[in-house]
């Protein structure tokens, strides 16, 4: 037990030796009795993550501070081989179908902690100091992620009609999902460009699964759309979209719907869109909508909308969207991109 008054650099060479001493035994597998100590720390910080939500960023504020933890529980999930032993969790939670295994109570803390990590770094923190991870580690870690979700998925290794609600692949997903949305805007994954594609994907199978609208195919779709190679995806999306042409016709009688007509003030732009369009129905949004220009004197500017209107319309709304005057956008200079203002 160590005393209130022992000093931080005691309990870092503590953390250390621990850590060490555990690994130094050569854990073969997941059951092996040397696991033990490192799953039952980890079962307790679980529950407290679990049951505490209030002091949640402040426990793991408080643990990522002591970087031999992490370090120490990274060298522990890489030192199973190979891919942090991905086949071994994949059959443990095949034969339990919940995350019952202590195994994923590490796997849990250390993508909590990593998923903070991430969070509060900064650009050069995380792609130059590099200072617990490196972007090698990253990138290995995100091959784990994305092969082990998709299992999860397509294996139905758990019950997916509670997927949502399951917090072990909440943070699993939400920590893949991070890294895939930083590596897009600026990559740490450099010169693979089928690096986030899932390789043993049957694209015959997955489209006609996602025809009979299976419960994996659909999760697949919208949980990791990335697995799927770019040029399939937009298949999938030309084939939604032949299927709800029919939603454009009214049930009732077979007729085409009418088409929406909107008066767009040139001077109020983004306010007329929103006032006009917020509150319109998916189907309707699908259909037609034609716009007419009105200018700085109130009269409508001749013309008619053959889709060309329209165009400009989008157009002159993703500019001034982007603008930064409306503060809903933020750029980064150094590579010449713009990304959604979090502030």
């Amino acid at each position: 037990m160590i005393s209130d008054n022992t000093d931080k650099t005691d309990f870092k060479h503590f953390i250390k030796s621990f850590f060490d001493k555990t690994l130094n035994k050569k854990i073969n597998n997941f059951d092996s009795i040397e696991s033990g100590s490192i799953y039952r720390i980890c079962s307790f910080y679980r529950q407290i993550l679990l049951f505490l939500n209030e002091p949640r960023i402040e426990i793991l504020s408080a643990l990522s501070i002591e970087e031999e933890f992490l370090i120490g529980l990274w060298s522990f999930v890489i030192s199973f081989t190979p891919l942090f032993g991905l086949k071994d969790l994949v059959r443990i939670l095949d034969a339990k179908k919940e995350f019952t295994h202590p195994i994923f109570d590490v796997f849990y803390l250390i993508s909590s902690l990593i998923l903070y990590l991430v969070t509060v770094q900064d650009e050069n923190e995380f792609y130059v100091v590099q200072p617990i991870l490196k972007l090698d580690d990253y990138k290995n870690l995100c091959t784990f992620l994305n092969n082990f979700i998709y299992k999860i998925i397509s294996c139905e290794l758990i019950d997916l009609k509670t997927l949502d609600q399951n917090s072990f692949y909440l943070v699993f997903h939400q920590l893949l999902t991070t890294l895939y949305i930083k590596d897009s805007r600026r990559p740490f994954v450099q010169n693979m460009p089928d690096f986030w594609t899932i390789k043993e994907i049957k694209i015959k199978s997955l489209l006609n699964d996602l025809e009979k609208e299976t419960n994996s195919s659909i999760l697949l779709l919208q949980n990791i759309p990335h697995t799927i190679p770019l040029k399939y995806r937009i298949e999938i999306l030309q084939s939604k979209i032949e299927k709800d042409k029919p939603v454009l016709y009214d049930s009732i009688n077979g007729a085409e719907l009418p088409q929406i007509r909107i008066n767009i003030r040139r001077n109020r732009l983004i306010e007329d869109a929103y006032t006009h369009l917020a509150n319109l129905p998916p189907n309707i949004l699908k259909g037609t909508i034609r716009i007419s220009f009105v200018n700085d004197f109130g009269l409508r500017e001749a013309g008619i909308d053959q889709d060309g209107v329209f165009k400009e319309f989008l157009q002159n709304v993703i500019k001034q969207i982007v603008d930064l005057k409306f503060n809903l956008f933020q750029v980064k200079f150094s590579f010449k991109t713009i990304f959604v203002n979090l502030e």
